[in-house]
C-alpha cells in the first residue's frame, strides 16, 4: 500500500472513531465519563510522542512528528487512545484507559522487526516475504532457504545452508521413536495372540 493511501485510510478511520465516539456519548449511550477519550486520546500521543523522540534521539535524526507528516505520524496514536476509551469500561476509574493505551502505543516500539535491511548482528538479509531473522530465532538459520542477490533462491551460501538444514532434519528424523501400530498387532493391539 502506498504513503497516499495509507494517509488516506488514516485520516478516514480517524474520522469515523470521532464520529462514533461523539455519536456513542451524545446518543447511543454509552456509559464512560466523558473525560474518558480525551484522557486516552491524551495518554496514547504523550507516549507517541515521549517514545519518538527517545528513538530520535538514539538513532541521530529529527523526530517524525516535528515533520511535515506529523498528522499522519500521530493518527495511529489517536486512533488507539480512542478505541482503548471506547472499548473498555472501568466506570469512572481512568487509569485503566491509560495503562491500555500506553501498552497499546509502546508494543509498537518494543516489537519490531527490520525489513528489507541487514539486520546487524548476522549475515541474514530480512525481507518483506521471510521475515524470521536468525537473531530472534537462532536455530533457524541453517534450515531456511536464503536469496542470492540476483533474487534466485539457493544461490551462494544459500544452498549450504539448505543442505545443511536437510542433513540435520534427516538425522533427527532417524533417531527419532516410533510408535507401535495398534493395527498391525503392537503393544496397543486390542487382540491378543
Amino acid at each position: 500500500m502506498s504513503t497516499d493511501h495509507r494517509s488516506a485510510a488514516l485520516r478516514r478511520f480517524g474520522v469515523s472513531i470521532t464520529a462514533l465516539t461523539v455519536l456513542g456519548h451524545t446518543v447511543l449511550g454509552f456509559e464512560q465519563a466523558y473525560l474518558t477519550p480525551v484522557v486516552g486520546v491524551a495518554a496514547a500521543l504523550g507516549t507517541e510522542i515521549l517514545l519518538d523522540s527517545v528513538d530520535a534521539f538514539a538513532h541521530h535524526r529529527r523526530p517524525k512528528y516535528l515533520g511535515r507528516g506529523a498528522l499522519d505520524f500521530l493518527l495511529p496514536a489517536y486512533i488507539a487512545g480512542l478505541a482503548c476509551a471506547m472499548l473498555l469500561y472501568a466506570n469512572d476509574l481512568l487509569m485503566p484507559t491509560v495503562l491500555a493505551a500506553v501498552v497499546g502505543v509502546a508494543s509498537k516500539y518494543v516489537v519490531r522487526i527490520p525489513v528489507g535491511r541487514d539486520c546487524g548482528t548476522c549475515s541474514t538479509r530480512v525481507t518483506p516475504v521471510s521475515s524470521r531473522c536468525c537473531c530472534c530465532f537462532p536455530g533457524s538459520a541453517s534450515r531456511r532457504r536464503t536469496s542470492s542477490p540476483s533474487g534466485s533462491p539457493g544461490g551462494g551460501r544459500g544452498r549450504a545452508r539448505v543442505a545443511a538444514g536437510r542433513r540435520h532434519d534427516a538425522q533427527r528424523e532417524a533417531h527419532r521413536p516410533r510408535p507401535a501400530d495398534p493395527g498391525l498387532g503392537g503393544r496397543f493391539s486390542s487382540r491378543r495372540p
